[in-house]
């Protein structure tokens, strides 16, 4: 069978990790009788970002919420020379509710925020867009695809010899993402981007095949 090369992209809490593997069979002897056909696979390049995963997308709504927060307690208390930032109870309150944002925001284009007495007996109501998050992302896009052109050229390899690229982690359910790896990735090229690996449960088939494998 013709050789396939795969990309597979990780995007986790912390991390990007993206690896391009060749997956082939070769002819194994036998004492008696015929060769076996035996599987195997090859890494042929890897690159990452350890420091972008989904907690860097939190942090941009976190920041946002806290401005937004701000703009409201000094309307309220006139401490105009307060920030929430220096709170790391309320914090915390914003950091859970700035991952809740970000989870909707992937399947939907706008969330209200309410967050009753955060800090200083003062609440939060405001809403985000799918579009300002992105916005607000902005830097982080560019950071997202690097890995991809690194692989390809580590292992000299083509978008028109790339049998696909398997998202993996979190971080494929950010649609700007996958736009991204469409349009600045894989040459706005949609078919090779594959979404067929259920995220939650890929390492642990990953696991039982690898111990499948050596039993």
């Amino acid at each position: 069978e013709t050789p396939q090369l795969i990309i597979f992209y990780n995007m986790g809490a912390s991390a990007l990790q993206v690896s391009l593997i060749r997956f082939f069979n070769y002819e194994q002897p036998q004492k008696f009788g015929k060769p076996k056909t035996v599987p195997a696979l090859e890494v042929l390049g890897k690159s990452w970002d350890a420091t972008l995963g989904g907690q860097a997308f939190d942090q941009i709504v976190v920041e946002y919420l806290a401005d937004e927060f701000n703009k409201a307690w000094h309307a309220s208390t006139g401490k105009t020379d307060q920030d929430v930032r220096s709170s790391p109870r309320a914090m915390i309150k914003l950091r859970l509710q700035a991952n809740k944002v970000k989870h909707v925001l992937s399947a939907n284009s706008e969330i209200p925020v309410y967050m009753e007495a955060v800090h200083d007996d003062v609440a939060l109501s405001t809403t985000m867009t799918r579009e300002q998050l992105e916005l607000l992302a902005s830097s982080l896009w560019a950071r997202a695809i690097q890995p991809v052109t690194d692989v390809l050229q580590q292992a000299n390899v083509t978008l028109e010899e790339l049998t696909i690229l398997e998202l993996l982690g979190g971080g494929m359910r950010v649609p700007r993402i996958q736009t991204e790896l469409i349009e600045n990735g894989l040459g706005g090229n949609a078919a090779l981007l594959g979404k067929h690996i259920n995220s939650d449960e890929s390492m642990a088939l990953g696991a039982a095949f690898a111990g499948a494998n050596i039993s």
